[in-house]
Protein backbone atom coordinates (compact mmCIF):
# COMPACT_ATOMS: atom_id res chain seq x y z
CA UNK A 1 0.00 0.00 0.00
CA UNK A 2 2.73 2.53 0.91
CA UNK A 3 4.03 2.46 -2.72
CA UNK A 4 0.63 3.95 -4.13
CA UNK A 5 1.27 7.27 -1.59
CA UNK A 6 4.64 7.30 -3.61
CA UNK A 7 2.70 7.06 -6.95
CA UNK A 8 0.46 10.19 -5.48
CA UNK A 9 2.98 12.13 -5.10
CA UNK A 10 4.57 11.70 -8.11
CA UNK A 11 1.79 12.15 -9.98
CA UNK A 12 1.29 15.19 -7.91
CA UNK A 13 4.78 16.88 -9.05
CA UNK A 14 3.87 15.77 -12.64
CA UNK A 15 0.91 17.73 -12.43
CA UNK A 16 2.88 21.31 -10.98
CA UNK A 17 5.77 20.50 -13.27
CA UNK A 18 3.10 20.56 -15.92
CA UNK A 19 1.24 23.48 -15.56
CA UNK A 20 4.69 24.81 -14.63
CA UNK A 21 5.82 24.34 -18.29
CA UNK A 22 2.23 26.16 -19.38
CA UNK A 23 2.36 28.81 -17.66
CA UNK A 24 6.02 29.59 -19.47
CA UNK A 25 4.12 28.67 -22.70
CA UNK A 26 1.33 31.04 -22.14
CA UNK A 27 3.39 34.20 -21.56
CA UNK A 28 4.71 34.17 -24.88
CA UNK A 29 1.08 33.97 -26.72
CA UNK A 30 -1.77 36.58 -27.34
CA UNK A 31 -3.75 37.79 -24.52
CA UNK A 32 -6.83 35.75 -25.17
CA UNK A 33 -4.98 32.52 -24.90
CA UNK A 34 -2.64 33.99 -22.37
CA UNK A 35 -5.93 34.29 -19.91
CA UNK A 36 -6.96 30.81 -20.61
CA UNK A 37 -3.32 29.13 -20.64
CA UNK A 38 -2.90 30.82 -17.15
CA UNK A 39 -6.04 29.81 -16.03
CA UNK A 40 -5.63 26.35 -17.04
CA UNK A 41 -2.14 26.35 -15.40
CA UNK A 42 -3.31 27.35 -12.03
CA UNK A 43 -6.16 24.89 -11.93
CA UNK A 44 -3.62 21.68 -12.64
CA UNK A 45 -1.05 23.12 -10.03
CA UNK A 46 -3.91 23.44 -7.81
CA UNK A 47 -4.94 19.71 -8.33
CA UNK A 48 -1.19 18.91 -8.12
CA UNK A 49 -0.76 20.54 -4.94
CA UNK A 50 -4.36 18.69 -3.49
CA UNK A 51 -3.24 15.18 -4.37
CA UNK A 52 0.72 15.83 -2.89
CA UNK A 53 -1.27 16.74 0.32
CA UNK A 54 -3.29 13.90 0.44
CA UNK A 55 -0.88 11.45 -0.30
CA UNK A 56 1.28 13.02 2.25
CA UNK A 57 -1.74 12.70 4.80
CA UNK A 58 -2.53 9.31 3.48
CA UNK A 59 1.11 8.38 4.69
CA UNK A 60 0.73 9.85 8.27
CA UNK A 61 -0.51 7.68 11.01
CA UNK A 62 -4.41 8.24 12.43
CA UNK A 63 -3.46 11.02 15.08
CA UNK A 64 -1.01 13.03 12.05
CA UNK A 65 -2.10 16.47 13.16
CA UNK A 66 -0.97 15.79 16.84
CA UNK A 67 2.01 13.54 16.33
CA UNK A 68 4.58 15.59 13.94
CA UNK A 69 5.71 19.02 14.41
CA UNK A 70 5.91 19.22 10.92
CA UNK A 71 2.39 18.53 10.36
CA UNK A 72 1.02 20.76 13.27
CA UNK A 73 3.48 23.64 11.53
CA UNK A 74 1.66 23.40 8.16
CA UNK A 75 -1.88 23.87 10.06
CA UNK A 76 -1.10 26.70 12.11
CA UNK A 77 0.67 28.47 9.59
Amino acid sequence: MYIYYQIGIFVGLVFVALAINIFRQARKSGYPSNLVNCIFSITISTAGICIIVASLAAIQPHNWYTSSLLWKMLIAG
